[in-house]
């Protein structure tokens, strides 16, 4: 699983501060929460941490931090993308990645994108990716990996009053679906 996100939703019900269960996506994935009610879901099973790449964080809770070093999950951060590059910063965690799984869900929660693009969501966070380096990864993922599934997440229009994240993310699915 490769998620893109401006935050880690690694959170779990005794690590939120503010119980926002949309914050807890990517954990309960991960089997770090929510486990009894996960169970119940047919066919599910968790990906253990060392099969999730979460790219483009900005925004961690301190608790979450530990949940996910605790994980093993890999993380790419904004901040390492805007320091030495999208390719060199995703190298070593692909070719980790690649090493476990042939094929990927790749997850995009809108708000990875940068609000000088236009706002997903009222959480958005500055300093986030561009959409050339959002279609250079998906390029880059697409390269080696199989893309087996995708979604785009956590887009409200009122937020986005002139469409920009709306085309952006258009956009995207249709580099997505030419990956696949």
């Amino acid at each position: 699983m490769i998620w893109f996100d401006a935050h880690g939703d690694f959170n779990t019900p005794e690590t939120t501060t503010g119980g926002f269960l949309d914050g807890m996506a990517l954990a309960t994935a991960a089997g770090q929460c929510w486990t009894s009610l996960a169970k119940t879901i047919p066919g599910f099973a968790a990906i253990t941490g060392n099969r999730v790449l979460l790219v483009g964080v900005r925004q961690l809770d301190p608790a979450e931090q530990e949940v996910l070093e605790r994980s093993q999950a890999l993380l790419v951060r904004a901040e390492r993308i805007r320091g030495v590059g999208l390719q060199e910063s995703l190298a070593v965690p692909l070719t980790e990645l690649r090493s476990c799984v042939q094929r990927v869900y790749v997850h995009i929660d809108l708000d990875v994108l940068d609000p000088q693009i236009g706002r997903a969501n009222s959480y958005a966070e500055p300093n986030g990716l561009s959409l050339q380096e959002m279609e250079q990864a998906i390029t880059l993922i697409g390269q080696q990996f199989v893309i087996t599934a995708s979604a785009f997440t956590a887009y409200d229009p009122t937020c986005d009053p002139d469409g920009k994240i709306l085309h952006a993310g258009i956009q995207l699915m249709e580099h997505v679906i030419e990956q696949c």
